[in-house]
């Protein structure tokens, strides 16, 4: 969405995402494995790295085997070229462009781990690393594989999808709302599209759903971290379903104590008023148009995963236009491309950065 300056933290960004989509990013890069994982990951791979540099420093190589590991680097070489050149053509580092060279990543990590150990110790050691690779595996599998795909019964019952300009920022003085009517019963998520100029490295911002009628009470209240949020983010926050929703009206709104004025963030919204049962509010008043947001229903008999509304949770759903549809968009010829819906959104990307750097 924007260019990034050269710098050690980009670098360190760029690193540890590779690393992460190598070993397991998933949903277009919207939900990785967990943190242990990618740690025992990283350890197998720096014990194999320093293992492999020990063993050439310690072994004389014969005619053979110097021209194996030539074949072996030239190779590595090669790879990480066209994973530099995949890279720059779809912005997102992404390490699956590394896959063309995973048998010399393979070999280098398996010959440099088992170097480590005794001779009578190596068959043993690798077979008890097999198993714990085998039993992670399986545990992503279920933990982490199963439960994102599971099928999350979720309907729109409200979609407000048009968007031209920021909100004023949410800061410790400022709040954004919006009001609308739930369709359904099960109201279960909201999602909003954040605008940043830059990638926040700290503050939190908290959202706060409350009955519009009665005694206004609040249902549910949740802050969320804005570190590494990125411009036209969605987040999606997510609670358990409310029963009987239906025909109800609603106010939600985002607030931040962590957010001094002149360092907030704002929402995308729309001048238009594209959807007439609710409003946009700024501080409690009126403002002309809508936000960009969608109301979500469960129907399904019992929530299971955290995308049914198992619990409160925020999940961040990445870019307004994601990697995939990026990719698909690179691939196609120009006439082809400006027929499709990723066309339209890209325009309305281009249109909104217009308003904001104007306003």
């Amino acid at each position: 969405m924007h260019s990034t300056p050269l710098s050690l933290s980009y670098v360190v960004t760029v690193i540890g995402k590779t690393f992460t989509s190598f070993w397991g990013h998933f949903g277009a890069l919207q939900f990785s494995i967990s943190k242990v994982h990618l740690a025992i990951y990283g350890g197998i791979i720096v014990l194999g790295i320093a293992g492999f540099c020990w063993l050439l420093v310690k072994r004389k190589l014969t005619t053979f085997q110097g021209q194996a590991l030539g074949i072996l680097f030239l190779s590595l070489l090669g790879g990480v070229g066209i994973y530099v050149l995949l890279n720059i053509r779809y912005i997102m580092p992404m390490g699956r462009y590394l896959f063309v060279v995973i048998a010399p990543i393979a070999i280098i990590t398996c010959v440099g781990f088992q170097s480590l150990f005794p001779s009578r110790w190596r068959n043993p050691i690798l077979i008890l690393l097999s198993l714990v690779l085998i039993v992670m595996n399986l545990d992503i599998l279920f933990r982490v594989l199963k439960p994102a795909y599971a099928e999350t019964f979720l309907v729109a019952g409200v979609d407000q999808p048009q968007f031209c300009c920021p909100t004023p920022e949410i800061n410790g003085k400022s709040t954004i709302s919006q009001t609308f009517i739930s369709p359904k019963n099960n109201l279960c998520a909201i999602r909003v599209m954040l605008s940043c100029k830059t990638k926040r490295g700290d503050g939190e911002i908290t959202f706060v759903l409350k009955e519009k009628e009665g005694t206004g009470k609040i249902v549910h209240r949740m802050s969320y971290p804005l570190k590494g949020i990125d411009d036209f983010d969605r987040c999606c926050f997510i609670f358990p379903a409310i029963r009987n929703s239906s025909g109800k009206e609603y106010i939600f709104y985002f607030g931040s104590h962590s957010l001094p004025a002149g360092k907030g963030v704002s929402l995308w919204y729309d001048s238009g008023d594209h959807y007439p049962q609710g409003r946009m509010l700024v501080n409690g008043e009126p403002f002309n148009g809508d936000l960009y947001f969608q109301a979500y229903c469960f129907t399904g008999k019992r929530p299971e995963t955290d995308w049914q509304g198992r619990r409160e949770v925020v999940i961040n759903q990445g870019w307004y236009v994601s990697i995939r549809e990026l990719q698909l968009y690179s691939e196609m010829s120009k006439e082809f491309r400006e027929k499709t819906i990723i066309h339209e959104k890209l325009q309305r990307i281009e249109k909104a950065l217009k308003n904001r750097s104007s306003s």
